[in-house]
């Protein structure tokens, strides 16, 4: 683009405006049709602390301990890690490793233990309340 001379100055010769080629080469065709399937990468597997609690043992007094609750959810079969308390009078299963939120709990004159099968590589069992067969919950031992 020119610009008018200014203080005596001379103006410009040739054509006000220049141009010149670019983007000569052809666009590239893409198929609507080509989808690629998603890449999935590997997993990355961390073991972890459940809890920053240590875990207490007093002979015949109390045992603690981290496991793993086996749950169905919305037709999901999950394992989900808990903290589990026994001692003399209860066996108590805790959803984070404070003890404020108590999954549930059971009296140990009502309760009743099944183990699964010699061939159980999880090391799972069941705990059943006896007055109420609804109050049942399967954990397992973490590996």
């Amino acid at each position: 683009m020119c610009v008018p001379p200014e203080n005596g100055g001379f103006p410009c010769q040739g054509q006000a405006i220049m141009t010149r080629t670019c983007n000569t080469d052809p666009c590239p065709v893409t198929e609507l049709n080509e989808v690629k399937p998603p890449k999935l990468l590997d997993p990355v597997i961390r073991v972890m602390p459940i809890s920053n609690r240590l875990q207490r043992y007093e002979i015949c007094v109390i045992k603690e301990g981290d496991m793993l609750l086996q749950m169905t959810l919305a037709g999901n079969k999950m394992e989900l890690p808990v903290r589990v308390i026994l001692n003399n009078r209860t066996l108590s299963i805790f959803s984070q490793s404070t003890y404020n939120n108590i999954y549930k709990s059971f009296e140990l004159p009502f309760v009743s233990l099944e183990t699964r099968s010699a061939g159980d590589k999880k090391r799972c069992f069941s705990v059943t309340d006896s007055r109420q067969s609804s109050k049942k919950e399967t954990l397992c031992v973490m590996a």
